[in-house]
């Protein structure tokens, strides 16, 4: 439980190998931080509306016509994909803690299964943080080319939601990651004694 190495057998001969329990706590914790970051990322995009009113000229000599307008998440098939990968990440992060917490107790033969499946979610979860980093940049400075404006001059709250909810969602991939290779790194230990 402490983290120093011992012998395989209990034996002074005996092989040394790295206390399995850091590996499992290094693990639990970045599982557990997946949960979270996964969690806050569905919340933030979950509140990011935003309604303006916004005037239309159609003549000089003429006063404006308001038209209110509302920026949703849903709008943007980008944003919908991060929300969805986002929600399944969540559900996975839990289950996988749930399992992980089972194979720690003396069920064997998920760790590999495991590490397929978090790479598999690592993968969605990168891909729709680039999918949604595409609609923000869009948005956020508008392509001249095709006629779209700057979204975000207007809409400045929901484009900070949306920015915030991508850097949160790149941390969670990020943590993701790190998981992968804690896990190799274990299974390989523990093959190895």
């Amino acid at each position: 439980m402490d983290g120093v190495e011992r012998t395989e057998s209990g034996r002074t001969g005996g092989a040394k190998v790295a206390n399995p329990s850091t590996a499992d706590k290094t693990i639990f914790i970045l599982s557990f931080l997946a949960i979270i970051t996964s969690l806050v990322v569905i919340i933030v995009l979950a509140v990011s509306k935003q309604t303006k009113s916004i005037g239309y000229y159609q003549d000089a000599y003429l006063p404006p016509i308001l038209i209110v307008a509302t920026a949703r998440w849903q709008y943007l098939s980008g944003l919908v994909f991060l929300m969805v990968s986002n929600v399944i990440a969540f559900v996975y992060a839990t289950i996988s803690l749930s399992i992980s917490l089972a194979y720690q107790t003396g069920q064997k033969g998920f760790g590999l299964t495991l590490i397929v499946l978090d790479l598999m979610i690592m993968a969605l979860w990168f891909s729709a943080s680039g999918a949604a980093i595409d609609v923000f940049v869009l948005a956020y400075n508008g392509n001249s080319k095709a006629g779209w404006n700057k979204t975000c001059t207007g809409f400045g709250y929901i484009c900070g939601l949306v920015i915030s909810s991508i850097v949160v969602s790149m941390i969670g991939s990020l943590i993701f990651l790190v998981l992968i290779v804690v896990t190799i790194v274990g299974l390989n230990k523990r093959s190895l004694s």
